[in-house]
């Protein structure tokens, strides 16, 4: 799946780079430069072509280098991890593979259910997915759903949290225009107990969060990653995720739907 998810970048530059010349070539035959300045105007247009070609060849490269490494599945659920490296994938919706840092493909966040008429509005800007009213599903490598969340809400987001059998297991709560400097937010058990207080930088997206019992559930520090793996993982920055393994499994889905979702947002702005 690492593999794929590098050759997916490069065939999605080539898509973007192709639409794009096209609009740029048909602006240019409606409306010619006549001058230097005109044309030195126009030119600017070329460093987003010149972005995309290099997401090209670092995808390439990427791809090179991992097409013959035997990596394989993860054998085990995301829910006895103690660690999830997450990665955006290349899609026209917003997806976000989990891996571990071996390489080996967990699962994947991925849309399961959202209104037709948001579609457009997803394909044209995915940032659009932290204002919508969607629903999530981790699913493992084997297809199987995990757990499930729903997000709705403006100026207070509301997730909601399911098992794989439909029954809720739990809720977070996020202040939104709170949240400017330093992301707040509350996650509840299905008794409406809160267990975390959930909080983090929204400018690196850095966290450590402590339940009162002062037991570290997870921890994220922006930038930090383990060296040896960084010959599967080549993009420059890589986010990897500690959590605690002495959770139980439901709130270990309520863990890990959080970090999901709140990747989700970090990674479509």
């Amino acid at each position: 799946m690492l593999q794929e998810m590098y050759k997916r970048r490069e065939k999605m530059g080539y898509i973007f780079l192709a639409i794009f010349i096209v609009v740029v070539l048909g602006y240019i035959l409606i409306w010619t430069p006549t001058g230097a300045k005109q044309w030195g105007e126009v030119s600017v247009l070329g460093l987003p072509v010149l972005f995309l070609i290099i997401i090209i060849i670092r995808s390439r490269i990427s791809y090179q280098k991992l097409k013959d490494v035997e990596i394989g599945l993860s054998q085990a659920s995301i829910l006895q991890l103690d660690h999830v490296v997450l990665k955006k994938d290349a899609s026209l919706l917003p997806r976000l593979l989990c891996f571990e840092k071996t390489g080996k493909y967990v699962g994947a966040f991925q849309l399961m259910h959202v209104s037709f008429w948001c579609y457009p509005l997803l394909i044209y800007n995915s940032s659009f997915i932290n204002w919508l009213p969607v629903k999530f599903a981790f699913i493992s490598n084997t297809g199987e759903l995990i757990f499930k969340l729903k997000r709705k809400g403006m100026k207070k987001t509301a997730v909601t949290y399911y098992d794989a059998s439909d029954n809720y297991i739990g809720s977070y709560i996020q202040e939104d225009f709170k949240s400017v400097l330093r992301l707040k937010g509350k996650l509840f058990d299905e008794k409406g107990k809160q267990m975390l207080f959930i909080d983090g930088s929204t400018m690196t997206g850095d966290f450590t969060w402590i339940d009162e019992h002062h037991h570290r559930w997870a921890y994220f520090y922006n930038g930090r990653f383990p060296h040896e793996y960084t010959t599967l993982f080549h993009d420059l920055n890589n986010d990897i995720v500690e959590v605690s393994d002495k959770l139980s499994q439901q709130y270990k889905q309520l863990l890990f739907g959080v970090i999901g979702f709140l990747f989700i947002q970090r990674t479509n702005k």
